[in-house]
């Protein structure tokens, strides 16, 4: 893929209980990480998100190095204000 391209990648977001914590992840089964270490935690699939990675785009790094983690550690965990919601487009659960 050049430079030039963007590669998209669709993400499951799991929200831990009530909190403003959330993880990306590719497993839409709630069985990644987080839920093995942390098992008294409850996570719920609240979206799917499709991350795009525009390499020409200010923001790339920040989608890159979330694509990254969730192939390396099969999840990446974020807060509410993260810059990755206004960077993804809002797919409805299914």
């Amino acid at each position: 893929m050049s430079a030039n391209e963007s590669e998209s990648k669709e993400v499951n977001v799991f929200r831990c209980n009530d909190s403003a914590l959330y993880a990306f992840t590719a497993d839409s089964s709630g069985h990644f990480s987080p839920s093995k270490l942390y098992q008294r935690i409850n996570w719920r699939l609240e979206r799917r998100v499709t991350l795009h990675c525009n390499h020409n785009s200010d923001n790339a790094k920040v989608t890159t190095a979330t694509l990254k983690a969730i192939v390396e550690y099969g999840f990446y965990l974020t807060h509410a204000g993260s810059p990755l919601f206004s960077l993804a487009d809002q797919n409805p659960v299914r």
